[in-house]
Parts: C-alpha cells; structure tokens; sequence
C-alpha cells in the first residue's frame, strides 16, 4: 500500500509500461494473487517503468518501478557506482540519497554490510534498502570485508550475506569482496571459490583488492577467472569519473 506493508487481500489492478526495453504482458488482475501479476519480455537494455495501478480503491496510491535491463549478470556492475559505508546510510534520509543518487546517473550502490569481526551486521539495513533501491532502478552489491585468517568462518558469513532474502523478495544483486588483510594465495583462492560455487553460475563476484600499481605481488590468479577487471580499493566511481580516496 501505500506505506509500503504489504496487503493481505487481493487487490484489482491495473500494469503499464512505459518505455522501449522490453513489453509487459497481464497475466492477473490481482494482487497478491497466485502466479505472476504480468510478465515482462526484454527485448534490449535499457530502463523500463511499470505502473501498478489499484482499481475502486482510494485510500491505495499507484507505484511506479524503474527496471534496468542489462545484457548479462556482470553487467550490474556497470555504469556509475556508489560506495556507502554502514556509519554514512545511517546519517542521511535513504530515500533522498537514493533520489540523488539516481539523478546523478548512479547505476549501482556497493553497501558494506559484513566484516569478519562484526558478523552480517548490516542485515536489518539491507532488508530496507534493496527494496527502496530496487524501487529506484538502482543495483545494490553487498560489501563484505573477509580478513581471511579464518577462511572457513568467513566463507559461512559470506554465504549468509549470498542467501539472504528480503521480506519483499528482494536479494543483493551481486557480492563484492574487499580482501587486503591475509592476502596468501591459499587464502584467497579458497575463499573465492567457495563464494563462487554459493552463488551459481549466474551470480556475480567481485573482488576488491589493492591498486596493482602498489602490490604487483597480489594473487589476482587465484581469484579465477575474471570476466573483466577486478574493483581496486579506494575507487569510487561516480559522475562518469574514476579517483582514488586515501
């Protein structure tokens, strides 16, 4: 509704869509109801925005939902990224980051939500964001930061944060793996992996290490194989420009 609780009884609606990435097909007229309540086919990359109309229902407003349509998986990663710290999402009103971040063109946010001596602790943030985010057509990548001293420990944090599932249905869209602490090639690769076969085939690994300019020694090798560049600490990507923050 309009509060964003969820409702219990079956809603009449009406779906829309609104732009050039794809068609949109009702397939109900309720919502919540069993199956889908439209089926939307891509037909290029783009944004899409459906409109969720209730019908004879006043006190219930539409929503409007931005979908981005992209060529494949690693390409949630692309565009203009946005790196947020627990402490900073705290300080500011969400939505009018995500309002902000959105007119600036920001494709994708990379919210830390997991260190090894802190747990999955930025669970209950997540649960909110992904779907504000989502709702602005903007990719959310959980951050986590493995020390990789007890690998075993840090691969089952990692699955957690891989697993997780809204409320709303809503997952992180990818996991990015800042690893500058025990950065032994056994270590590395064995997280890594581990990580990898959690999230299937379609899911989408990033890893996070240092400049290669300063640890030319990295073992980017036992990251296995990369489908394009690796994310260098210290890099923030915003307005179309790449700079390095100490």
């Amino acid at each position: 509704d309009q509060y964003d609780n969820p409702v219990s009884a079956p809603v009449s609606v009406q779906i829309t869509a609104t732009g050039t990435a794809g068609t949109l097909s009702a397939t109900s007229a309720n919502l919540p109801g069993p199956g889908a309540a439209a089926t939307f086919t891509a037909v290029q990359t783009g944004v899409e925005q459906v409109t969720v109309t209730p019908v004879g229902e006043p006190g219930m407003a539409p929503i409007t939902v931005d979908f981005r349509v992209i060529a494949s998986a690693a390409d949630v990663a692309a565009g203009k990224g946005y790196w947020l710290l627990q402490s900073d999402l705290q300080k500011v009103n969400q939505q009018s980051l995500l309002s902000e971040l959105k007119a600036a063109g920001v494709t994708h946010v990379y919210l830390e939500v997991e260190e090894t001596s802190l747990g999955f602790y930025g669970s209950s943030s997540l649960r909110h964001f992904l779907y504000a985010a989502h709702d602005s057509g903007i990719a959310v990548i959980a951050w986590v930061f493995p020390y990789l001293y007890n690998v075993g420990y840090d691969i089952s944090l990692t699955r957690q944060v891989a697993a997780y599932t809204a409320p709303t249905g809503d997952r992180p869209d990818a996991i990015a793996a800042d690893m500058e602490e025990n950065i032994s090639p056994s270590a590395v690769g064995q997280y890594a992996q581990a990580v990898r076969q959690a999230m299937g085939p379609q899911g989408v690994f990033i890893a996070v290490t240092y400049p290669p300019i300063y640890h030319e020694s990295y073992p980017y090798a036992a990251l296995g194989p990369l489908r394009q560049p690796v994310r260098t600490d210290g890099l923030l990507a915003l307005h179309g420009h790449l700079r390095y923050v100490p």
